[in-house]
Parts: C-alpha cells; structure tokens; sequence
C-alpha cells in the first residue's frame, strides 16, 4: 500500500504494532497449538471453491470499508 494516501502510514504503524503484541501474547499465552475442529463434508468443499475464496474476501473488503 502506497504511503502517499492519506493516513495509510499511521495505519501500517498500527498493524505493526498490534501484530508485535499479538505475537508476544501468543508466545507467553499459548504454550501449545491447538488441533483445529473437523470441517464437515459440505464445507470443507464450499471452501475449496475459487468463488467462495473470492466472495468472502470481497465481504472482508468491504467490512473494512
């Protein structure tokens, strides 16, 4: 993302920070990763789909927005 537009280099000084804490959190609160849950059938092949991938990060996108 180009910092000529208006505020997008405090944003990225924000994400930065926020991910340095996350990580550190993460490092002194998680010990050891947790197994994710089972997908059922029919979602796991709904998310296989190039169109959900696309539907829901335009749904993200737009969130933000």
């Amino acid at each position: 993302i180009s910092d000529t537009l208006s505020g997008v280099s405090q944003v990225k000084f924000d994400i930065s920070s926020l991910t340095g804490f996350i990580d550190q959190w993460r490092q002194s609160h998680c010990s050891e990763p947790r197994p994710k849950p089972p997908v059922p059938g029919p979602l796991q092949e709904l998310q296989s789909r190039k169109e959900f991938i696309h539907t829901v990060s335009i749904e993200a996108l737009m969130r933000v927005k």
